[in-house]
């Protein structure tokens, strides 16, 4: 895993001033309330990274930078800033999620350029559905003699229409096993399943977020109405 990763800059609501970098990363996979569709996995559950993420919104609702997502520095052995502005503020700490590679077969339509059929994603699973994911991975094991588990699966995922409901959805059923080397369906590059160093810590970007959450606090702090605003978590 790199240590300092990459970054770009995105403009910041003039009330917190200046401009906030923030780390680009694979796009995640998520679903709306009340649909479904079809994924294909490219990770092996073995194989699937173990990362400590921040994720937490810097400005508030409705202002252009939400969701922003670190890579925690205690991945790397090293003091985490944004982990030290927490535990002084009792803001719980962060759990450890899975990452799987995947390709959703859901058509999409890139800003720039025509339609696609699909689009190469990482499916963020959380520690509570680990139980679940290990027993679908267990599941493919037992239909295969290569050693493989979820690699090629192909499952379709329902979402239920409760808002509160999982964003990766909560039923994934198994259809079936796709061979993927040599498919003329997807480009060789989308087949390869993403690395730890696409989710590089960099300890720049975790010192201005976590001075830019110590900012935030003050301000809920001295709100006139007494009433703090929702912290990030």
């Amino acid at each position: 895993m790199n240590v300092r990763g990459r970054d770009a800059e995105v403009e910041k609501p003039k009330s917190n001033g200046g401009k906030f970098r923030f780390q680009p990363r694979p796009w995640r996979f998520r679903m709306k309330p009340d649909s479904t569709c079809k994924i294909i996995f490219l990770h092996n559950y073995d194989d699937s990274l173990l990362l400590r993420e921040h994720k937490f919104d810097l400005v508030g609702s409705g202002a252009p930078i939400y969701g922003n997502i670190l890579t925690c520095a205690e991945m790397v052995g090293e003091s985490c800033p944004l982990c030290e502005v927490k535990k002084r503020h009792d803001l719980g700490v962060i759990q450890l999620s899975r990452l799987f590679s995947i390709i959703d077969l859901r058509p999409y339509k890139p800003k720039n350029g025509p339609e696609k059929k699909y689009q190469k994603l990482v499916l963020c699973q959380p520690d509570t559905m680990d139980r679940q994911f290990s027993h679908l991975a267990a599941k493919c094991a037992d239909q295969r003699s290569n050693g493989s588990d979820l690699r090629g699966a192909v499952f379709e995922v329902d979402r239920p229409a409760e808002q509160r409901s999982s964003a990766i959805g909560t039923m994934y059923d198994f259809i079936k096993i796709q061979k993927l080397s040599g498919s003329k369906n997807y480009a060789d590059e989308d087949l390869i399943p993403y690395t730890d160093d696409e989710f590089g810590v960099n300890m720049e970007l975790l010192e201005d977020a976590a001075q830019t959450l110590v900012e935030k606090l003050k301000y809920a702090q001295e709100d006139e109405d007494g009433d703090a605003e929702e912290v990030p978590y």
